[in-house]
């Protein structure tokens, strides 16, 4: 759990997308006033977003969408996947904690407010 940790802390691409969405919470609140308010929506639906491809990356990781590319001419159906998971297993998904984070963070916020 501890290498976990120090290596989602190291991981760039995390804190990049969460830059990018209290980017865009920032400009959404100076867009529209009052900005805490408009900047907590922009920051909750930017986390969202991320979140949700996050989501997405994983069901791709774990196969979920293999049936689409398979093929009869591949073998069975199983043992495509199997190997298309095993394939996928070294993938990271920085969306994913990205958006847990940021969505928290925006959760916390909005309990200040």
């Amino acid at each position: 759990m501890k290498n976990f940790l120090k290596e989602t802390a190291a991981d760039r691409k995390i804190w990049i997308a969460a830059a990018v969405c209290t980017a865009v919470g920032i400009v959404n609140g100076i867009r529209v006033s009052p900005f805490y308010l408009h900047f907590l929506n922009g920051l909750t639906i930017a986390g969202f977003a991320v979140l949700i491809l996050g989501i997405c990356k994983w069901f791709w990781k774990e196969g979920d969408f293999v049936f689409f590319s398979w093929k009869p001419k591949h073998g069975s159906y199983t043992k495509y996947r199997h190997e298309v998971i095993e394939e996928r297993r070294g993938e990271k998904n920085p969306w994913l904690t990205a958006g847990i984070l940021v969505t928290v963070i925006s959760l916390i916020l909005s309990l200040l407010y």
